[in-house]
């Protein structure tokens, strides 16, 4: 699937649903995304149902960026090797490390209230999934 399309039909079909995590959190959002783009859902086999559980997760994988890496199978990148659609590593004060979707010159992150585009520069770093244009 295009890319641009994969992320705003993703946008769209979760616009209305609640944060809830292991089902629509920043990492799941993400790989609904990826999901679109590849065929492949990198969201089984990993499940959870708190903050507490996801940070077991994180803190087992020594880091949200080895845990993302793992899960992909692909190593992380720099932004400027990224395409929309992406899943990337973003910088969020007070809040920390969180995973969103690359796009273009932002990155689209789920957050409890609601979807937030967050500036460029706060994205440390991405991978590159495979896919179409």
């Amino acid at each position: 699937m295009n890319r641009k399309v994969a992320v705003r039909e993703t946008m769209l079909e979760y616009a209305g649903d609640p944060f809830a995590w292991g089902v629509l959190d920043c990492c799941q959002f993400a790989a609904k995304v990826a999901e679109k783009i590849t065929g492949t859902d990198f969201s089984k086999g990993f499940f959870y149902a708190s903050e507490d559980d996801a940070e077991g997760i994180i803190n087992s994988a020594n880091g949200l960026e080895n845990l993302v890496t793992k899960i992909l199978g692909v190593d992380s990148v720099g932004v400027e090797f990224l395409d929309v659609g992406d899943p990337v590593l973003v910088d969020i004060p007070v809040m920390g490390n969180m995973i969103g979707v690359f796009n273009g010159n932002h990155a689209i992150i789920k957050l409890k209230q609601r979807a937030v585009l967050i500036e460029g520069q706060r994205i440390l770093k991405g991978w590159h999934l495979g896919g179409t244009g």
